[in-house]
Parts: structure tokens; sequence; C-alpha cells
């Protein structure tokens, strides 16, 4: 199992309609565009320095007003296309506890899905359900603009230096979590290694830019 753990996911991934190949490039492209948050904290000097001469707030959290710009335009982009996947899917049922007669039915455990793949028909209420995306984006937006006020507090190489460190630690928090909650059972000892060793090399890098902001 250990061996072929690679292969059989992205066989099984396949056999739910996905395509790694595909995949892989959006993941690329995402952690190319993803900087463009941080971009909007640099280059909204304007609407910072407005909410500290107006709304009187302090350097660290007149950066909360660029969140509200930033966040708010990703919000309306995500629920566009969020709501067009669970209207494609029939899903709107679903998440109210039941499921469209005509919606296209959804592969069960055994039935050649992995556990990357969001095939698993749910079982909970739709209250029960929602309660998961709230608690992801509480904890999201709390990291978020916790990251505002500790950038806005390292003073004005804030956002160069804090940024690869907050995007580092996010990376090990979810790498550790998702090896809690089971997500590379069944990988080769060849990816674990890797991981792995990945992750031993964003420690260190967060290491070095904290020791190297630290020096005068």
């Amino acid at each position: 199992r250990g061996g072929g753990g690679a292969g059989g996911a992205a066989a099984s991934c396949q056999s739910c309609g996905g395509n790694f190949a595909i995949g892989l490039a959006m993941c690329v492209a995402s952690g190319v565009l993803s900087p463009m948050l941080n971009l909007a904290l640099t280059f909204g000097s304007d609407i910072k320095d407005r909410a500290a001469t107006v709304g009187h707030a302090s350097p660290a959290m007149a950066n909360n007003a660029v969140w509200a710009v930033a966040v708010s335009a990703g919000a309306v982009a995500n629920a566009i296309y969020c709501s067009y996947l669970v209207t494609k899917n029939g899903g709107w049922h679903h998440c109210c506890g039941g499921r469209a007669a005509d919606a296209p039915p959804l592969p069960m455990a055994g039935e050649g899905c992995c556990p990357a793949c969001s095939c698993l028909e749910s079982r909970t209420g739709g209250l029960v359900t929602l309660l998961w995306p709230f608690g992801m984006a509480v904890f999201w937006l709390a990291g978020t603009v916790l990251y505002g006020v500790g950038a806005g507090r390292m003073g004005p190489l804030g956002e160069v230096l804090g940024w690869p460190i907050f995007i580092m630690l996010m990376v090990l928090t979810g790498n550790v979590s998702g090896i809690m909650a089971g997500e590379w059972t069944g990988a080769s000892w060849t990816a674990l290694r890797w991981l792995a060793a990945g992750l031993v090399v964003l420690t260190a890098a967060a290491v070095i830019i904290g020791v190297g902001a630290s020096l005068d």
C-alpha cells in the first residue's frame, strides 16, 4: 500500500473526474497570485492614511481598512463561482439536508474515491454543514487581521518580512494538521520524505528571516 499510494490516489482522483496536471497547474497559479493580497496591503497606503486621519486608527489597526476592501472584493468572486458550481451540480438541496431527484449521484467511499476528492456525500444537516466553512472563515480572517497588525508593528519593512513568515507558517500548519487528519495515509515513503524535507526547509527559512529582521 505504501509503494503505490501516490499512483493509486492519482488514479482514483481521475475516476472522480479530476485531472492531476490541471489541478497542479491551478495550484501553481494560485501560489504565484497569492501575494496579490499582500500587494493590496503594501500599495493601499492611501486607504491606511485615511483610516488613520479620519478614523483615528492606530498604524497597526489601519491595515484593517485595506482588508475590508481587498477581502470583500475577493468574497464577491468566490461567491459567484461557488454559486455556479453548486447550481451546476444540483447541490442546493443537498446543502439543506436532501438531494434533488435529478441531481447526479455522488460516489461513496470504496467506489474509486480518494480522501483528496470532494466526492463523499455528506450525511449531516444544513446547519452543521455550514458551521465548517463559517469556522474556517473566522479563523482565516483572524489570522489575516493578526498579520496586518503584526506587519504594521514591524515598521516600513513589515509587509516585506512579515508576509513570507505568514505564508510559511500557514503552509506548515496546514500540512501538520493534514498529517494529523490522516490525509497522507497510504502515501509512499518517497512522498513523505519530500514532505518532511519541505517542512524542514520552510521552518529554517522562517527562522532565518526572523533572525535577519531583528538585526540592525
